[in-house]
């Protein structure tokens, strides 16, 4: 019979066989303690009765075997508790109640423990090194040993009912702490569940996205926001682009309640090995509920409220429903939030567009978005894109093939651009700032508009680029202004570090720094950072020099560059060869070189301003050369001297009196006037020269200053401003004698609006930017209607200074219009010591006005006129905008008298020049052939 002991230090069960060993011996445990054995009161008597026997019996000393008769005996006392580091192990046999008398000579019992001892016999201790020594015979007899057997028994009963108090107050303990824990659970969690937010924002999903500004036709203008998202339907996602972030993020998403568990754990011991935060074990409801209702603190409290929120989330809301947030809210770099904008924002595509290999790129993304944005750091975006693949082969997601393919796959990243500033900077700006004033910042910024606005891109982009060459071509003529800045040698790193990170990309047609490497007389070398570029002497030809006062063309580049100087360039072609001056140059080597020319950023500004006249949409707006420098808006922001164009205005007052018809006679002479401040003023004409008595058509066509004031005196300023005012004008305007020569500040809107009225007739068109605005549910916030224009100024005065601004247009100062071929009519303008020049004018379809100046007023320079710099511009953009295949002839009333008449005398005569009239205004039917009346007579007769 085997008897079974426990170690009380590690529980592990041994085994005692036949012959038992006798008390003290010792055993060695497997986790390397060493245990003395010890037998409980009457476990060897018994053990004994049943034939067990005890080995080391025979090996006891001498004294011991000769006091052990063959009759059954007493156990040995036990021995007691060693010191530490050694335990008494008892075997597991319980001893019985009762036992048999001892015989004569038997080792006597141990005594029971005195009362309110703890219930058990304490051993003896025996020493490690010697057996056990035997106790004195006792000196009772039968009765005194029964009565001991009985007090024995008794205390084993007592013993156990010990040990069952014990463990029942154990067990006891046990249970309370178990509820006591799971209380304290419940109350942390009901504590932070408390002020949860509600899920009310997952149910009706609103979050920030991008307002989106479209042209007349449906073309993308630009995009407003603070955070860019574009939210889609799942159905519009496709599978191997959920499968990928299932994949990367949470394998498990289709099982788990919110909370992956294993996950977490996984995480865990993840982290706690690299001894960093190399992994998280938030699902992604666990992310949604964060990325919605919570925030980012790295706290314990937060944790807790996610998981409450995600077991929260999970219940609501189905799998699909949680993906669907997920894939629209998350951020995934370079300002992208959702999957489509970071489709547009690193391919250039919508989201069904995309590709596994793209797909898996986007998915790799979410944990640190910055660090692996191809971007920034394509290799790292490249290698967490193969991490998403070999985790989508992994569950199972896709095969191993289409992931080795998609790995292979040359993606076409796009590079960072932002529409607004690229296609229509000053119209978008516009929009945006007419948006928020009208709507306010949250709806314009966050609440997802589409707006469709007036601007036709396509004319836009013609009109800029307009502006910018003429600017440029006009600020080109002051000369070259030397290089940006000049850098010693020990700058030159720093420099060269900045020109590689900003160019990175070159292209034919744009503009670049660089810095001059190697100077020649035929040529210099342009470092760029990352490609070299050459400039010839033919590439400086506009770049003329000022020697002492004299304008000298640059003929040794030597004389007028340095190496280290920064100088800005225009690349022509990408291979220096293709350039004609460079074909069969040797002279710099062969290269390889960018083929470029010398720029020069020009300091001189300009804006355009162009509306339809049958509804009044602003089609075109530049208010700059360069949106990047400046974002001011001179188109609709500046106040500048108009000069001549204002004169119209002035003819148009006279006409309306009936004082004054085209066919008038008006001395084109000398004047001194009395001011208001009672000063002399004397107006000039441009060259000084006058012309005598001219009609009221060439006195506008040719721009005649004096004719103009000596029309504005005799109807007074009062009719003027009137007339102003009517055609559109709403700026205060002094009443001084100057406003007739364009002395007032005025701005283009309304400018153009003055010369649309015309155009129209008499009718007054308002300029407007904005069709139509639509929120994110689909209601129409405003939507632009065609209105009845209403009638400001007589029809035949306006179609009658319509043909005197054809006049100005064929055979006046803006002449050079008829290289169009169109049927146009306008106006040059040029103020004093050339600081403005303008040009305003229109056709059936379009008025447009033009602006070139400083924007603090200096002269242009002699001779910068509105004809020879700003109707160039204009008919730039013309040419495109009104092509001769939509020409229409300009509008005509009713009711106008035609009439021939002799400019020389303003006289109707037989075969003269056919001019309009106000009906009652035309002169008397003259027939000078017949000797009616002498041209002695025309000449002194007043009317």
């Amino acid at each position: 019979m085997a008897l079974k002991i426990t170690c009380p230090h590690c529980r592990r069960p041994i085994r005692l066989e036949e012959p038992y060993p006798l008390p003290g011996v010792e055993r060695q445990c497997a986790c390397g303690r060493t245990l003395a054995i010890t037998y409980p009161m009457g476990m060897m008597e018994l053990l004994k009765q049943r034939g067990g026997r005890f080995a080391e019996e025979e090996a006891l000393p001498p004294r011991v075997q000769a006091r052990r008769p063959d009759v059954p005996s007493a156990p040995t006392a036990p021995r007691p508790p060693e010191p530490v580091g050694r335990r008494t192990v008892v075997p597991e046999t319980r001893a019985p109640e009762t036992r048999a008398p001892e015989a004569r000579g038997a080792i006597p019992p141990v005594q029971p423990a005195a009362r309110g001892s703890a219930g058990r016999t304490p051993p003896l201790a025996v020493p490690k090194d010697e057996p056990p020594a035997l106790p004195e015979r006792p000196r009772s007899g039968r009765a005194e040993g029964k009565a001991e057997g009985k007090a024995e028994g008794k205390a084993a009963k007592k013993k156990g009912r010990s040990w069952l108090r014990v463990f029942g107050v154990m067990g006891a303990m046990a249970l309370m702490a178990v509820l006591a824990g799971a209380a304290a659970v419940g109350g942390v969690f009901w504590h932070y569940a408390q002020d949860l937010p509600t899920l009310e924002t997952l149910e009706s999903y609103r979050p920030p996205t991008v307002t989106v500004v479209y042209d007349a036709k449906g073309e993308l203008l630009g995009e407003i926001y603070e955070k860019r998202r574009y939210v889609i339907e799942l159905t519009r996602m496709p599978k191997h682009l959920k499968d990928a972030f299932i994949a990367a993020e949470d394998a498990s998403f289709y099982t788990h309640d919110g909370v992956d568990y294993m996950g977490i754990l996984r995480a865990v011991g993840r982290n706690a090995m690299e001894g960093r935060m190399a992994q998280g074990g938030s699902t992604i409801t666990q992310q949604v509920a964060r990325n919605f209702l919570l925030n980012n603190e790295k706290k314990l409290s937060r944790k807790i409220r996610e998981a409450i929120l995600s077991w929260r989330i999970e219940e609501a809301f189905d799998k699909d429903r949680i993906l669907y947030l997920y894939l629209n809210q998350i951020y995934l770099g370079s300002g992208a939030y959702g999957v489509e904008a970071a489709a547009r924002v690193y391919f250039g595509k919508h989201v069904e567009e995309l590709t596994l290999a793209e797909s898996a790129m986007i998915a790799g993304l979410p944990q640190r978005p910055s660090d692996y944005s191809p971007h920034r750091h394509f290799d790292k975006a490249k290698a967490r894109q193969r991490y998403v693949l070999d985790q989508m082969v992994e569950k199972g997601l896709v095969p191993k093939g289409e992931a080795d393919a998609a790995w292979r796959e040359e993606l076409q990243v796009v590079e960072r651009t932002n529409e607004f500033l690229l296609k229509a900077p000053w119209f978008t700006e516009h929009i945006r700032r007419y948006l928020v004033e009208t709507y306010g910042f949250d709806k314009v910024y966050n609440d997802g508009l589409v707006v469709e606005s007036t601007c036709e891109l396509a004319l836009q982009q013609v009109a800029q680029r307009a502006v910018t060459e003429g600017v440029t071509k006009t600020d080109a003529r002051s000369g070259w202004r030397g290089p940006e800045e000049h850098l010693e040698a020990a700058q030159f790193p720093a420099m060269m570090a900045e020109l590689k990170e900003k160019n990175e990309t070159l292209l034919e047609g744009e503009r670049y720094r660089g810095i001059v490497t190697e100077v020649k007389k035929r040529h210099v070398l342009v470092d760029l950072g990352t490609e070299r570029a050459i400039v010839p002497l033919s590439g400086t030809e506009w770049a003329w020099r000022n020697d002492d006062g004299r304008k000298q063309r640059i003929d040794d580049m030597a004389r007028s560059f340095k190496v280290g100087d920064v100088i800005p360039i225009e690349i022509e072609k990408r291979n220096f060869r293709d350039v004609a001056a460079l074909k069969d140059y040797r002279e710099a080597g062969d290269g390889p070189f960018l083929g470029a020319e010398l720029y020069q950023a020009p300091e001189l500004q300009g804006a355009l301003f162009s509306m339809r006249n049958k509804d009044g949409s602003v089609v075109a707006m530049v208010g700059g050369v360069d949106f990047h420098a400046t974002e001011f808006n001179r188109a609709i922001q500046s106040y500048r001297q108009v000069g001549s164009t204002f004169k119209p205005v002035v003819y148009a007052a006279a006409i309306s009196t009936k004082r004054y018809t085209t066919a008038t006679i008006i001395p084109d002479a000398p004047l001194v006037l009395k001011t208001m401040g009672a000063e002399l003023w004397k107006p000039e004409n441009y060259g000084e020269d006058y012309l005598g008595n001219i009609t009221l058509r060439k006195a506008l066509a040719l721009s005649r200053n004096v004719v103009t004031i000596r029309v504005l005196d005799s109807i007074k300023l009062p009719i003027v401003i009137e007339t102003a005012k009517k055609l559109g004008i709403q700026t205060k305007m002094t009443e001084d004698l100057s406003i007739g020569l364009g002395a007032a500040s005025l701005t283009m809107p309304e400018m153009t609006t003055a010369y649309a009225t015309f155009a129209t007739l008499g009718r007054q068109v308002v300029p407007h930017y904005v069709n139509r605005v639509v929120d994110r549910d689909n209601t129409v916030l405003e939507e632009f209607a065609l209105p009845n224009w209403p009638q400001v100024i007589d029809a035949q005065v306006a179609g009658i200074m319509t043909w005197l601004l054809t006049e100005v247009a064929t055979n006046g100062t803006a002449g050079k219009s008829q290289a169009l071929g169109l049927h146009v009519a306008g106006k040059t303008g040029t103020t004093n010591e050339f600081r403005d020049a303008w040009f305003v004018g229109y056709n059936y379809e379009l008025t447009t006005s033009v602006w070139v100046g400083y924007d603090q007023p200096r002269s242009i320079g002699s001779s910068a006129t509105g004809g020879h710099i700003s109707l160039p511009i204009w008919m730039e953009y013309m040419k495109v905008a009104a092509p001769r295949s939509e020409d229409r002839p300009l509008p005509m009333p009713e009711g106008l008298v035609w009439a021939g008449i002799d400019e020389r005398t303003g006289f109707s005569i037989h075969g003269g020049r056919q001019m309009p009239f106000l009906p009652g205004t035309a002169p008397a039917q003259m027939d000078i052939e017949a000797g009616q009346m002498t041209s002695q007579d025309l000449m002194t007769t007043e009317f």
